[in-house]
């Protein structure tokens, strides 16, 4: 075989490699990347806590260290402190929003865009836009997706969590 074909062979799978790795590492790999970031801001407030002294001793840096991811998550509580009231009020909203009223609501703007898209549709016993619509929205609505977001909700505060401590562990 030719050098030059035993190199493309070499180079497409050492890329085949890394997509492997990188597909199946990338929470690792976005971990590793927000605790960089948290380093770099971090480097001025260790350096603000270098210059305390206790007496005649200067603080350890483990304890600059987990003050400075404490100073972190604090601001980070304080942000969602302030947006997660607004996003629960938006959720409670909708969770309590009744199918049948928003269907009325919206059913003049649905009947315009029924007599918009007349034109351009066939009526073979297909269902009117405005029907369709109307049924997405109260399958949407429904009860029956209360256990699906639940069940998201779970996952998704899983999953912060087990990036809270992995970037604290990588952070530290």
């Amino acid at each position: 075989m030719n050098n030059s074909i035993k190199i493309s062979i070499l180079i497409a799978i050492a890329a085949l490699v890394l997509y492997v790795c990188f597909f199946y590492l990338y929470n690792l790999i976005i971990y590793i990347f927000i605790a960089v970031i948290m380093s770099l801001f971090g480097e001025p407030i260790m350096r603000i806590l270098d210059k305390i002294k206790l007496g005649k001793f200067k603080l350890p840096n483990q304890l600059k260290a987990i003050f400075t991811i404490f100073i972190f998550y604090l601001l980070l509580f304080g942000f969602v402190s302030i947006f997660l009231p607004l996003i629960l009020t938006q959720i409670n909203t909708i969770v309590n929003a009744d199918p049948q009223q928003v269907a009325d609501t919206l059913s003049n703007a649905l009947f315009k865009i029924d007599d918009f898209l007349e034109p351009y549709t066939s009526s073979n016993g297909k269902q009117a836009v405005s029907t369709h619509i109307q049924t997405q929205l109260q399958e949407l609505i429904s009860l029956g997706s209360i256990p699906n977001l639940f069940g998201g909700i779970v996952s998704i505060l899983g999953n912060i969590f087990t990036a809270f401590f992995s970037i604290s562990f990588i952070s530290f």
